[in-house]
């Protein structure tokens, strides 16, 4: 039992240092540009330009396929800011940039009625901060 747990450990530790290693000696770099726009983009990874993430506009950016504009969260300014970082000429005026969007959380509404034993109303909030706020019998 204990020659199996150490053969175990030993082989363990063997392959995570020979890992280690192979790290070091077959790391891939990456391109700096595209690292650089990943960095200067909004990273929610939304996807509304088209390509998989950040990282993959950020790609098709620098190799000419996408435009500078190709980011809607960014905005112009983020177009500005690429078009300025790569040297390209950028056209806005097809961009709309209206600013952030604030979303709003509608606590209060009247609930549908649940029962006996629940009290709803036109103040009893609806989804967030039920649990604070709720007469509810238990």
């Amino acid at each position: 039992m204990i020659a199996a747990i150490l053969s175990l450990t030993l082989l363990g530790a063997a392959l995570g240092i020979l890992l280690g290693v192979a790290n070091r000696f077959l790391k891939v770099e990456g391109n700096p540009v595209v690292e650089e726009l990943v960095a200067m983009m909004p990273g929610s990874n939304c996807g509304q330009c088209g390509f998989p993430g950040c990282t993959g506009a950020a790609e098709a950016i620098v190799d000419g396929s996408a435009p500078a504009t190709c980011c809607p969260p960014g905005g112009k300014a983020l177009a500005t800011a690429i078009a300025a970082k790569l040297g390209l000429t950028v056209d806005l005026s097809g961009m709309s940039d209206d600013g952030p969007k604030i979303a709003v959380v509608a606590l209060h509404r009247k609930m549908p009625d649940r029962g006996p034993g629940h009290e709803t109303g036109a103040g009893h909030p609806a989804t967030l901060g039920h649990a604070q706020t709720c007469r509810c019998v238990r």
